[in-house]
Order: C-alpha cells, then sequence, then structure tokens
C-alpha cells in the first residue's frame, strides 16, 4: 500500500452531502444563535434551505465559522479536534450513520480501519483512505483530506467515532501536506 499520502482531489469535484454537514453544523452544536444562523447562510450554507450536496469550500467556511463560534480561546488544533469529536457523537444519529453503525459494530477494529474511506464517502464524494500495516495492533493510516484547517480534526473524529464501538484507538498525525495527511493509528 502508499507509503506517502494519498493524493488529493485536484481538479475534481467535492462535495459534502446533506447529513453531513447536519451532522455537523445542526447536530454536533445545536444552531439556535441567530448571528451563527447568518454566518451559516453567508458561508453558503441556509439551514432553512437545505441542499442535496454542499462545495467543499461551503464545509471548510463553515467548519471556521463554528469553531470560532463555539471554541474561540482553544488554538485551531484544539478547536478542530473538539469540532471532529462532536462530529462523530452525532453523526451516527444520522439516518446514514446509524445504517453505517449497524455494520461496524460487529467488525474488528482492524477492519473497521478498512472500511474507513467508504465511511468517509457516505458523506462525501472525494474521500480516499488507505492503511498500511506497521505491527499488529498499528497502522499508517493515509487520508487525501483531513476536512478542516488541522489534521486533528480527523484526531477527534475517529478517536471519537471508535469509542461508540467500544474501542479504544490512538491517532497520531505523521505527515501534513496540503489537504492531504498520515496518521499512525494503534488501539488495543
Amino acid at each position: 500500500m502508499s507509503t506517502s499520502p494519498v493524493s488529493g482531489s485536484a481538479g475534481a469535484e467535492r462535495y459534502f452531502f446533506t447529513q453531513t454537514m447536519e451532522a455537523q453544523f445542526l447536530k454536533a452544536f445545536p444552531a439556535t444563535d441567530p448571528a451563527l444562523l447568518a454566518a451559516y447562510r453567508e458561508a453558503g450554507f441556509d439551514v432553512k434551505r437545505p441542499l442535496p450536496a454542499y462545495e467543499y469550500a461551503i464545509w471548510r467556511r463553515c467548519l471556521t465559522v463554528q469553531r470560532q463560534h463555539f471554541f474561540p480561546a482553544l488554538t485551531v488544533e484544539e478547536g478542530c479536534e473538539q469540532l471532529g469529536r462532536q462530529y462523530s457523537a452525532n453523526y451516527l444519529d444520522t439516518p446514514i450513520g446509524r445504517a453505517v453503525s449497524v455494520l461496524l459494530t460487529v467488525l474488528s477494529t482492524r477492519r473497521i480501519i478498512d472500511r474507513l474511506g467508504r465511511v468517509f464517502r457516505s458523506g462525501n464524494s472525494f474521500s480516499v483512505v488507505t492503511a498500511t500495516d506497521e505491527a499488529p495492533d498499528a497502522v499508517r493510516l493515509d487520508v487525501n483530506d483531513v476536512f478542516s484547517e488541522s489534521p486533528r480534526y480527523l484526531v477527534g473524529m475517529l478517536e471519537r467515532g471508535f469509542l461508540v464501538f467500544r474501542r479504544e484507538v490512538s491517532l497520531t498525525p505523521v505527515r501534513h501536506e496540503g489537504d492531504a495527511a498520515s496518521f499512525r493509528v494503534t488501539w488495543r
């Protein structure tokens, strides 16, 4: 498998699907503050008029708005990690998330990691993920996109997501270039 981050989606259309937008921006942190809703709308996401999919740039703008609104005192990295944790906690409450979780509950940690690309693609149009074994309980995970300003978003999202399935994993970013990143993933 790959020994460096998988290539990005340069030139390809990148979209996040509605259930992903709703999980991050409406369920993870219920948006009731009129100023926050206006900021989302200005960034391209009108919660009262949902679309089937949203351009990548809209996701990124809304994620920055959300991080600055809910975690203004944290560093970008810390705020992104918290956003990822909250996203995982709420994505599984969406119809697609519930369907995905049925399959994942019966799989081993390593097999879940093998399916992360498909899991990510249930929420967007562009994710590419590869896993390379490093030890019986460790892999190098290469992703073509970290979805945010920092790879810590995926750290929070995946560490929290695995806890839902009663599995403890640890992600350590080892490389970050543009949107792509590599992580060392270990588990018990």
